[in-house]
């Protein structure tokens, strides 16, 4: 085990999978900082070494992820990994991923690796986002390979803590999505390297995807509620403002984002037309400059 390595939790309202979780975490190292955003009930009492921030509050998951970060820093951490409460890390996840960031840090200045992703409902495997200047791809994983990737999800990821000391933490004000999308951005734009580990595969939750096949076309929505369709809308608006003109990669990939979500919600969704008011009203408070929790 390595002291100089911990992973922050977000937890919300968790399940007992949070403490099977946590339980394989403990065999591969010994902090383990959970920011309790919502009840947890008690439910992580009985593990030792779990340091739990937090009183219930929701804050959401940029300043979590920034009070764990810094909370780290006074414990002399040297290197952090994110984690969602329902993310399922392998055996030796830490090792080999620790491992791989320092190969890679003798020959590039790297800010984020991340893991690749399989979709615990769907079983599906994450194609992984690369940006050039005026095109974008999306890649598949291959054994024994590293990807340069643009837009790694925070779940998984280790970061050097220095480099919320060079380029800021998570920005606040987003409160949840498009957090780590801008980050990511934003490490681009000072000269990071952000990579994928393939031959690291994490289980994670990415809404509720499921198969939907309507007018013979196979459609995988994450199903996302109301409330993430609003903060998604108000966010990436805000995230395309401040990135789209200089990275136009960016700008392309979002266009075509917005447009298969939009068939998404309209053919495969649930709750279609509610969710489409609550984008409405992300685009209105995008114009508004209100930014932070919505008022529902």
């Amino acid at each position: 085990m390595n002291e100089n390595i911990a992973t922050i939790i977000i937890a919300y309202n968790p399940t007992l999978e949070l403490v099977s979780n946590i339980q394989k975490i403990h065999k591969q190292l010994d902090k383990i900082v959970i920011f309790n955003n919502g009840d947890i009930n008690n439910i992580l009492s009985k593990i030792d070494n779990v340091i739990i921030l937090g009183n219930g509050i929701n804050l959401g998951i940029a300043e979590a992820l920034n009070i764990g970060i810094k909370y780290a820093k006074i414990l002399n951490i040297d290197y952090v990994i994110t984690l969602d409460q329902d993310s399922i890390l392998p055996d030796y996840y830490i090792l080999n991923m620790i491992s791989k960031y320092k190969e890679l840090e003798k020959y590039y200045k790297i800010g984020i690796l991340s893991p690749h992703y399989i979709d615990k409902d769907s079983k599906m495997g994450t194609k992984h986002v690369f940006l050039n200047k005026f095109s974008f791809k999306r890649q598949l994983c291959c054994k024994n390979s590293i990807l340069n990737a643009s837009i790694p999800i925070t779940s998984g990821s280790l970061y050097n803590i220095s480099i919320f000391e060079k380029i800021g933490f998570f920005r606040e004000e987003f409160f949840i999505d498009y957090v780590d999308t801008e980050f990511n951005l934003r490490a681009i734009s000072n000269g990071y390297k952000l990579f994928v580990f393939c031959d690291i595969v994490l289980e994670h939750k990415l809404g509720e995807r499921e198969q939907v096949k309507k007018l013979g076309i196979h459609f995988h929505p994450t199903n996302h509620n109301k409330i993430r369709k609003y903060y998604i809308t108000r966010n990436r608006l805000q995230v395309i403002r401040e990135y789209g003109i200089k990275m136009p990669s960016f700008l392309f990939f979002e266009i075509a984002a917005i447009s298969l979500d939009l068939i998404r919600i309209v053919f495969a969704e649930h709750n279609s037309i509610t969710k489409l008011k609550y984008i409405c009203l992300g685009i209105k408070d995008f114009y508004k400059k209100k930014f932070g929790k919505l008022d529902e």
